[in-house]
């Protein structure tokens, strides 16, 4: 089904689309063509020769088999999202969740009616985001995966980290460094603007909810949980 929602000022229309889960085939090709998107193109045709796209393809498929468990779990006894379907159609809006949240902008559920750890969750997943060279937006899947091998070789005592047994340069690690920070500035800033200028508790939201839209709008992701709709035409510029 589809919504059109009426904003005053500076949003003037939203549009969005919310495929039915009964409806399998499309949660699955949508799925499955964000999937290719979020790797990247010259990755996808890069797949089937000798060289295979790591490890931008292996923390992808790692980050969708995660969130689509994880959103099962939050959400499997929501009567507003999960709870009344079946089997099927819970693993299908489940997978479609974990790979959209990083790359599309669709969703299979009311996002407003989300658990707040699965928003929490999704945040987390949009805040990552897609592979370099991809269509997606994020801090990037490499980013993490050096950041956490950073961490880990330090936890382990080694002077150097290493990724697939490849050494990282140290300019990479600090470029990393710095991407995540200002992302988290970036997002902070926009979060702490919304709640301070949208009247978020008046309208049932909360700061999560603010957070969640400052890292869609961060990630380019194209989700919302409502934030948007009732927010203050200066935080509506900064996101």
């Amino acid at each position: 089904w589809s919504s059109t929602v009426v904003f005053p000022l500076l949003v003037i229309i939203k549009i969005s689309s919310m495929p039915l889960c009964t409806a399998s085939s499309t949660m699955y090709w949508m799925a499955g063509l964000s999937t290719m998107g979020s790797i990247s193109f010259g990755m996808d045709l890069d797949a089937g020769s000798t060289r295979v796209p790591r490890p931008a393809a292996g923390i992808t498929a790692f980050l969708i088999f995660i969130g689509t468990v994880c959103f099962m779990l939050f959400e499997w006894n929501n009567p507003a999202t999960l709870q009344p379907m079946g089997m099927k159609e819970k693993i299908g809006a489940s997978l479609m969740q974990s790979v959209t949240m990083r790359t599309a902008g669709f969703n299979s559920v009311d996002l407003y009616a989300m658990r707040d750890s699965t928003k929490v969750f999704s945040i987390v997943l949009m805040f990552i985001g897609a592979a370099p060279g991809s269509t997606g937006g994020g801090i990037k899947v490499t980013t993490i995966a050096v950041i956490v091998m950073t961490a880990v070789s330090i936890i382990r005592g080694k002077e150097e980290p290493y990724l697939l047994k490849r050494r990282i340069a140290a300019n990479v690690v600090y470029r990393s460094l710095a991407i995540l920070f200002l992302g988290v500035v970036t997002v902070g800033v926009t979060a702490i603007t919304l709640m301070a200028t949208s009247p978020l508790e008046a309208n049932g939201l909360t700061g999560i909810d603010a957070t969640f839209e400052a890292v869609s709008a961060f990630a380019t992701v194209g989700v919302s949980s409502g934030s948007t709709a009732i927010g203050s035409p200066f935080s509506k510029i900064m996101l």
